[in-house]
């Protein structure tokens, strides 16, 4: 048999195979999120960065999410090779984002978003502390 023809035909199903195993993935722990926080159109004033490396629980997505962040949000878009494989953008209100602390990486932090441990970076998640303690702040009693 032609030695083109066999590593050829490694190369595709190695492709075939990878791209499978993505699909699964994405559909087991992307797509849970996204379904429960479809995506929104950010705020003018949103800041973006390209390309930000996620884990979502064993998940390791290095530099495949968009990142945009606007006072409601953490906009999350998955680039377009993810996106055909089944990822969709999402939006997720920060009130959703829990349990936010540094984590051992480098400049990145930990969090929930409901059952999902996610681990991102700590310039977006970090705005998720600042609506927690919105939300852990004594609210002043209105009889005063």
């Amino acid at each position: 048999m032609n030695l083109a023809l066999i590593i050829t035909a490694i190369v595709i199903g190695d492709f075939i195979i990878f791209s499978s195993i993505i699909a699964i993935c994405m559909k087991k722990m992307w797509e849970p999120i996204a379904k429960s926080h479809p995506a929104q159109r950010p705020a003018a004033d949103a800041v973006t960065k390209n390309f930000q490396s996620y884990r979502i629980d064993l998940l390791n997505l290095g530099f495949c999410i968009h990142t945009t962040v606007d006072e409601q949000y953490l906009h999350l878009a998955p680039v377009k090779f993810l996106q055909k494989l089944g990822a969709r953008p999402t939006s997720i209100a920060w009130n959703y984002i829990t349990e936010v602390k540094p984590s051992l990486i480098g400049k990145t932090m930990s969090a929930r978003i409901g059952n999902r441990k996610i681990i991102g970076p700590a310039w977006c998640l970090e705005l998720a502390l600042q609506d927690e303690e919105v939300l852990q702040r004594p609210q002043d009693d209105p009889k005063g």
